[in-house]
């Protein structure tokens, strides 16, 4: 009969085998991570194991048969069936892992395509909400264009229409500065013939008058002609008197100096019309100073010098003159 004190011992002693038995398999190994990976799930398997043997279920009450068959069991046989026992429950346990694991990677990998499912998903709806967010763009864009085109078309038909308006406007207003022009041109001529007529009229009366004027011109020409000759007779009659009588004036104050025969000088005198002496000055000098110098002073020590009253006879005569003085002439 096994008690529970060598099951216990039994258990132990198949864990510590079968362990020393995995050390080995994973010494063999030549990766690390696969060896501590490995060793981790067979120490948390046996962890399980030991939990599930320390709690064992209480013992029930053995209900002693009226007739029993005892078999000798020795314990080699009973360790062996032992080891059996724990191997069978050791597969079952880790098949059951085994189908956890599975069923594990199964719902992951479900949930990994469900969740690539969803990106791709997503995917799409953000690659369709770019591509209606593109064809709305595009569309927004081509009716901007057909806006700003036919605005344009509008613009140049607006631009056309206002030309041809401007070009008809042009050529109205041309048509009514012509018909203004014409007009004014046939309004000018019309005025110019009148001024024409006018100054031929006025021309026909100047030579009227011109004629009447040349007969009475003639008239006064001959005249004054009369009394031009008769002025020159009496401006000559003047003027010789009036030499005269102021060379008479000078020469009578006038000392010639010694040995002055031969001398000839010419004096340039202004007068006042009142007969005063505004200046006098050698125009042609004799060559003689002393000569000079006497004939100049005898002309300023005259007081007053006799002038005609009438100034048409005083300016042009006696206004500024020359005058000539020589010894032969005293």
């Amino acid at each position: 009969m096994i008690t529970p004190k060598l099951k216990q011992k039994t258990a132990s002693n198949t864990k510590q085998s079968y362990l020393r038995s995995m050390l080995v398999r994973y010494d063999e190994l030549p990766q690390k991570r696969l060896l501590f990976a490995s060793l981790f799930l067979h120490v948390f398997f046996f962890s399980l194991l030991f939990m599930n043997w320390q709690n064992h279920e209480p013992i029930k009450p053995i209900h002693i048969p009226k007739n029993i068959s005892a078999h000798v069991v020795s314990v080699e046989q009973v360790k062996v069936l032992q080891d059996k026992k724990n191997a069978e429950k050791l597969a079952e346990e880790t098949k059951r892992l085994d189908e956890k694991k599975r069923a594990e990677q199964k719902k992951k990998l479900l949930k990994e395509k469900a969740l690539e499912k969803k990106k791709a998903k997503e995917l799409a709806l953000k690659k369709a909400a770019d591509q209606k967010k593109k064809q709305a763009e595009q569309r927004l864009k081509l009716k901007k264009q057909k806006e700003e085109k036919d605005k344009l078309a509008k613009k140049e038909r607006d631009k056309e229409k206002a030309e041809l308006k401007k070009r008809e406007e042009d050529k109205k207003r041309k048509e009514l500065e012509e018909k203004q022009k014409r007009l004014e041109e046939k309004r000018m001529a019309e005025v110019q013939q009148q001024k024409i007529k006018e100054q031929e009229n006025k021309l026909l009366e100047k030579l009227q008058n011109l004629q009447q004027q040349n007969l009475l011109a003639d008239q006064l020409a001959a005249e004054n002609l009369k009394k031009q000759q008769a002025f020159l007779e009496y401006e000559l009659s003047e003027k010789e008197r009036f030499t005269y009588l102021i060379r008479s004036k000078i020469e009578n104050l006038w000392r010639k100096p010694p040995k002055s025969a031969g001398l000839k000088v010419v004096l340039r005198i202004r007068l006042l019309p009142n007969g005063e002496l505004a200046s006098v000055a050698i125009s042609e000098s004799s060559g003689s100073v002393a000569f000079d110098n006497s004939a100049m002073l005898a002309a300023r020590s005259v007081r007053r010098y006799p002038v005609p009253e009438d100034s048409k006879v005083f300016e042009p005569n006696f206004r500024q003159f020359s005058m000539s003085f020589s010894p032969e002439s005293l």
